[in-house]
């Protein structure tokens, strides 16, 4: 114990100096996995039938919920087409006011991952999907009363939404549109239903400037000819492409970073080089084996890796208690393992090369 506090002594400018090498690689490798990671989840996180398109510029940016409805029905009635929306209102539950987002049927058939339950469907008008923050306060198959401008209509509890829920936000489209651009995170409080007895009583202005339309594409050109016009399987394309972009970029950016890391490595071991030569020799004379040698020398390694990643686990615990968010906690908790093994293996590797070569130098002395 006395002669690995001893060499940690001794080492403790180069132990500092690799310990936040250590630091910042695995902090940078964890970054760039997780934005990988994140929009992975978001590609897999939407679901939508064929022959679906964004459409932009259908509506004024502020209208009636009365105008969207009546502009949508004589579409779909002229051109043979549906018109997807939303519409949004303040709603009470439990005395707490919270959004409520009606979802008409063309718009529900967009379906999002649900931390439980089953997503909205036409048979049952009934259902009610609720933010994570109403879960265990509710379970599946409850009876919900939701108050909306002054009438309350008794809802079904369908499932519960994830935690930070996206939602679409029906914004302006693109040729470049993908998944991050077309959705928005709602409040953990937020409710969606496609309860027509509620649409009625929407009274808010509306805050939307696109439309979700289904149908032939004929049929979509034909009803909006000066309207940006982009299919749900290109927005999808955009954003797998987006993820591979991103994992060619990080890819690139995590081998140079980890290079510089090497080099860091090195050079440390090299200015560190004679001291250590001189103490092991100490250390050989007074008749410690090299195995021995070897074993302190490795233990010293475990040890700057135990506080580095002892460093990082309390940066993580402060972000993500500050964040609150277990959306984001989840593709962290997949990476962990595997990019702080690596950085372990490929140290105690290098390290150990390096001790090696200086166990031979005694030999030859």
């Amino acid at each position: 114990m006395t002669l690995f506090l001893k060499t940690i002594k001794i080492n403790k400018i180069y132990n500092i100096f690799l310990i936040i090498q250590m630091i910042i690689f695995i902090l940078f490798a964890k970054g760039e996995t997780y934005e990988i990671i994140e929009q992975k989840n978001i590609n897999e996180y939407v679901q939508f039938e064929n022959n679906m398109y964004y459409v932009s510029g259908c509506f004024d940016e502020l209208h009636s919920a009365k105008k969207i409805m009546g502009y949508s029905d004589n579409v779909q009635k002229k051109y043979n087409i549906g018109v997807g929306y939303l519409l949004k209102d303040n709603a009470d539950i439990d005395k707490e006011t919270v959004e409520l987002i009606y979802l008409n049927d063309i718009m529900s058939k967009i379906s999002y991952k649900l931390d439980s339950g089953t997503w909205l469907n036409d048979y049952n008008r009934s259902g009610v999907l609720l933010g994570y923050y109403w879960k265990g306060k509710y379970n599946i198959g409850d009876d919900i009363k939701v108050k909306i401008q002054g009438k309350v209509v008794t809802c079904i509890v369908q499932g519960f939404l994830q935690k930070n829920a996206m939602l679409n936000r029906l914004t302006t489209a693109g040729e470049q549109m993908d998944y991050q651009l077309m959705l928005e995170e709602i409040s953990d409080k937020t409710i969606i239903t496609n309860n027509e007895l509620i649409v009625d009583n929407i009274a808010n202005s509306q805050s939307i400037i696109a439309a979700v339309v289904s149908g032939k594409y004929a049929n979509v050109k034909e009803a909006f000819p000066n309207n940006e016009i982009i299919s749900f399987d290109k927005i999808k394309d955009n954003s797998i492409k987006q993820m591979n972009n991103k994992l060619s970029s990080s890819g690139v950016y995590s081998l140079m970073f980890m290079l510089l890391l090497i080099n860091s490595f090195i050079l440390i071991c090299i200015v560190a080089y004679k001291r250590n030569l001189e103490m092991y020799k100490i250390y050989y004379t007074l008749g410690m084996r090299k195995v021995k040698i070897f074993c302190l020398a490795i233990i010293n390694m475990f040890f700057n890796c135990g506080i580095a990643l002892g460093s990082i686990g309390l940066i993580e615990i402060i972000f993500i208690k500050d964040s609150n968010s277990e959306f984001h906690l989840t593709p962290y908790f997949q990476t962990n393992m595997f990019i702080i093994l690596f950085m372990i293996l490929g140290v105690l590797i290098l390290y150990s090369l390096y001790i090696i070569l200086m166990l031979r130098k005694l030999k030859t002395e």
